[in-house]
């Protein structure tokens, strides 16, 4: 499939999972909504790490990485749920989709592993123009209570996306353990407060999970196989599913600039499609 066409999956199944994400964040305490959003996805990776795991892959090494990336998700899921109980979906994810660039950043000075062209650049700066484009909101800016903490999470975020690509586990051992370091964590970190699951949102957290999940098992087979920058910045795009999918489903108001923020985005996968090809 390569980079272009994981990224953009990636997009697709993490847009439609962070509108049942923000479901749940609205209706769970920040801590219980890190803690259980953390725990689900952990849970939801058993089996097939019981049934796919590639065990020759687990060295002491990658694991050091993978628990170091869970540490940093575990911050982002912080930020993430106070973003989302403070603004709109179609204005948090965009910002939250800056991780990509982070990601894209760290991966193309750190490691130097991937080709750099100029139209490569250029599609990679368009795409993520576009995504910041979608978190317009009515006054003309972003919202002022939700921006700052989307905007530490998208840089967490991002830092946890370049580990998880850069670790020798396979996919699906790599995300086993992130989430468990991730869970473990913030348990820790909270004092254990936040594990008594509420009664709402039940559903939603199932859903909002299995989108995260899937979002990453699709992200870490792109950024493994190719390359970490273009899986990272067009997986980041789920903005606009998900600018989208709250003007569908949750009746929020979508401005010209995130209704331009579509063709704009379209333009940045062209670019990066035909600096690939």
């Amino acid at each position: 499939m390569g980079s272009v066409g994981f990224g953009l999956l990636a997009a697709l199944i993490w847009g439609a999972g962070a509108l049942y994400t923000a479901r749940f964040a609205r209706s769970a305490e920040g801590v219980t909504f890190v803690q259980w959003f953390l725990i689900a996805q952990t849970a939801l990776l058993l089996p097939p790490l019981l049934a796919f795991a590639d065990w020759g892959s687990i060295t002491a090494g990658g694991v050091a990485i993978i628990c170091l990336a869970g540490v940093s998700e575990a911050v982002a899921a912080h930020f993430y749920g106070l973003a989302l109980t403070r603004g709109d979906v179609g204005l948090v994810t965009p910002l939250i989709s800056l991780e990509g660039a982070v990601a894209a950043i760290l991966g193309l000075t750190l490691e130097g592993s991937d080709t750099v062209s100029a139209p490569l650049l250029l599609g990679l700066a368009v795409a993520s123009t576009g995504g910041l484009l979608a978190g317009g909101s009515r006054g003309g800016g972003w919202s002022s209570r939700g921006a700052p903490p989307a905007l530490a999470a998208a840089f967490f975020f991002g830092t946890a996306l370049w580990l998880i690509a850069i670790t020798s586990l396979d996919p699906i051992s790599a995300l086993f353990i992130f989430y468990a370091a991730a869970s473990a964590f913030t348990a820790f970190r909270t004092g254990f407060r936040g594990l008594r699951l509420p009664g709402r949102g039940r559903g939603a957290l199932l859903l909002g999970s299995l989108g995260s999940v899937g979002g990453f098992v699709v992200y870490g087979f792109g950024a493994q196989g190719d390359s970490i920058a273009i899986t990272a910045v067009l997986g980041a795009q789920f903005s606009v599913v998900a600018a989208a999918g709250g003007f569908v489903f949750f009746g929020e108001r979508l401005t010209v600039r995130q209704w331009a923020a579509v063709p704009v985005v379209a333009a940045g996968v062209a670019l990066i499609a035909l600096a690939t090809s």
